[in-house]
């Protein structure tokens, strides 16, 4: 009897054990990370750049640009993680810069769309075709400053556009940018130009 209970014992640590190596052979086989293929959906046009809802990123002090996003842009997409923005960079001179940009907070890494041209004959959105960025490398800066002060929190993006939208207006400054080149960018809708 005791010789019997000994060859169970012995038999389900055997089948224990061998359910415990093979669950890692078997994590290899089955994708059990839907973020490990994870593709980026349709990337709507840059929306209208304007300034009536911007506001102020807090950023290093060794920073030289002043950041803003404008809160009227963010949109969050639910089916690929991705949340959009625009973003207005302002240099100590007092030159703008816009982009469109969007991060993916799964995987903290961001991309920019479009920039916007102020001068010239073909002032308007202009497509970049940028590859995804992590958002940890030092020329990131501003774009990690962007991703965790309203679009991520603990690598999760928001859950829905309405509440990205107020967690950039609880956690940052209104920013009123008075700017002849934004004054004139509300005038005209342009359709993004290809590169």
């Amino acid at each position: 009897m005791l010789l019997r209970l000994r060859y169970k014992l012995r038999f389900v640590v055997a089948c224990l054990a061998l359910a415990l190596t093979s669950t890692g052979a078997l994590a290899q086989l089955i994708d059990l990370d839907p973020d490990l293929h994870w593709r980026e959906g349709q990337v709507p046009e840059p929306p209208p750049l304007t300034a009536k809802r911007l506001v102020r990123i807090d950023m290093p002090v060794f920073s030289s640009i002043t950041v803003g996003v404008d809160v009227d842009t963010v949109q969050v997409n639910k089916h690929d993680g991705v949340v959009r923005y625009v973003t207005i960079l302002q240099g100590r001179n007092g030159k703008l810069s816009a982009y469109y940009q969007g991060v993916h907070c799964n995987s903290f890494t961001g991309r920019t769309y479009a920039r916007y041209v102020f001068d010239g004959p073909d002032t308007g959105w202009h497509k970049i075709e940028e590859e995804w960025q992590d958002l940890k490398q030092n020329k990131s800066f501003y774009a990690r400053a962007i991703a965790s002060s309203g679009a991520c929190e603990n690598s999760v993006p928001a859950s829905n556009t309405a509440r990205a939208r107020r967690d950039y207006l609880r956690n940052n400054s209104k920013w009123k940018l008075q700017h002849p080149q934004i004054d004139a960018a509300r005038t005209r809708t342009k359709a993004p130009v290809a590169k």
